[in-house]
């Protein structure tokens, strides 16, 4: 699993495991193998393709849309959090301050 503390610019495409502790300045996919673990801050938009794992302990400035993985969000969604299909839990804590569909 590789992890990154730095500032990451423009897209990324996550297909491998990934640890984030620093920021991404663009949009974040998370293709079918791929799993993320966020507790830096993406600037943007999540989507999470099927078969992708995101485990947000971080904050996402934009929206979450969940297009049939497993989604865990235990920090922060700024925008909305869009549930397409899959596995989505939000737990007690967590804040997410758009609309949840």
């Amino acid at each position: 699993m590789r992890t990154i503390g730095d500032k990451i610019e423009g897209p990324q495409t996550v297909a491998d495991e990934l640890i984030l502790h620093g920021m991404i300045s663009g949009d974040v996919t998370v293709a079918s193998g791929g799993r993320l673990e966020l507790y830096g801050t993406c600037s943007k938009n999540v989507r999470i393709e099927v078969g992708g794992t995101v485990n947000l302990h971080g904050t996402v400035c934009g929206d979450v849309t969940n297009d049939g993985g497993r989604l865990v969000v235990s920090g922060t969604i700024a925008g909305d959090l869009h549930q397409v299909s899959g596995d989505t839990v939000v737990v007690p804590d967590a804040l997410v301050s758009g609309t949840e569909r």
